[in-house]
């Protein structure tokens, strides 16, 4: 995956500045920007005026994306959102905040994980030191259980990022207010960023979402063809999550699969979903595509269950 970060800016001041910074540059652009149509006719005006609120939207987005942690969960949710409240060239910007990012270092996030589960559980592990993905929140490693071979993969969450979720939440709402690109009632504010905040810390205790993956997985087990990761407990904590390893292919490999294989995999997946909704009283909620692989037989495979409700 090319270069590795030794570290994640964690600190708060560091953050802190980087956000007003940014929210502080793009505020000015736009407002410089709106100054300089102020003779020209309406229509050029407004034309001017969403070409600069996109570009500094961007430019904020870009300055996010480069602190990485919750401050990109954040933005992510944003723009689940925000379609109902920023600006559409604000939300735009917001999708394009990037799940997979630069992975850390294997010289630290093996640190964390031997934190985690301590000497025995680690040195029962033998762990591909190339993650097989890094998103904003955790790194995805494959691994395989000395004593069996048993495939496994093991969700590690990057250190620091908890304690940073407040002040990244605090200060994105005052960056996007610095940059002019929210306009809500106080009392919507609250009611938004409080939902962002509770769904962020769902999506960080990973006992939780253990919990969760054994409550669907136990509901579903009448479909063979619906696959739900194994936990292994004994190498799980609030931190990291080991799962049994289940391959599947992506969504633009699956689009090829022949038109009856795609049509079962919809039927499946539809009728996933209104089995949980309707007779479970929960769902699984992050339905981002990464989050989903597919095989030729027509099974559906699903991932990540930190964010249900």
């Amino acid at each position: 995956m090319g270069e590795k970060l030794q570290q994640l800016k964690t600190g708060g001041f560091e953050r802190r500045w980087s956000l007003a910074k940014a929210s502080i540059v793009a505020g000015t652009r736009f407002a410089t920007a709106s100054a300089s149509t102020m003779f020209s006719d309406e229509a050029t005006r407004e034309m001017k005026r969403r070409k600069s609120l996109a570009e500094q939207a961007e430019y904020l987005v870009g300055e996010m994306g480069k602190l990485k942690g919750s401050i990109v969960k954040i933005g992510q949710m944003m723009a689940l959102y925000g379609e109902h409240f920023l600006p559409e060239e604000v939300t735009r910007a917001f999708h394009q905040l990037n799940d997979k990012t630069v992975a850390l270092d294997w010289s630290v996030i093996s640190k964390h994980i031997h934190q985690e589960l301590g000497d025995k559980r680690f040195n029962e592990l033998v762990i591909d030191q190339e993650p097989l993905g890094a998103a904003s929140l955790a790194q995805v490693h494959r691994a395989r259980r000395k004593s069996d071979g048993t495939e496994l993969v093991l969700k590690v969450q990057y250190p620091g990022v908890e304690e940073c979720c407040e002040s990244d939440l605090k200060h994105l709402r005052m960056a996007l207010k610095l940059a002019g690109v929210i306009k809500l009632s106080k009392d919507v504010q609250e009611k938004l960023f409080d939902e962002i905040r509770t769904s962020l810390h769902a999506e960080l205790d990973y006992l939780q979402e253990a919990a969760n993956l054994r409550e669907f997985k136990a509901f579903h087990a009448h479909d063979e063809k619906l696959i739900i990761p194994t936990v292994f407990d004994d190498f799980t904590s609030k931190r990291v999550l080991t799962l049994s390893y289940e391959a599947g292919d992506n969504l633009n490999t699956a689009k090829h699969y022949p038109h009856h294989i795609r049509n079962e995999i919809g039927e499946r997946l539809f009728h996933t979903l209104c089995e949980e909704l309707y007779h479970l009283h929960a769902l699984h909620c992050d339905s981002h595509p990464g989050n989903f692989a597919f095989r030729a037989d027509g099974s559906l495979i699903m991932y990540d269950f930190g964010c249900v409700k």
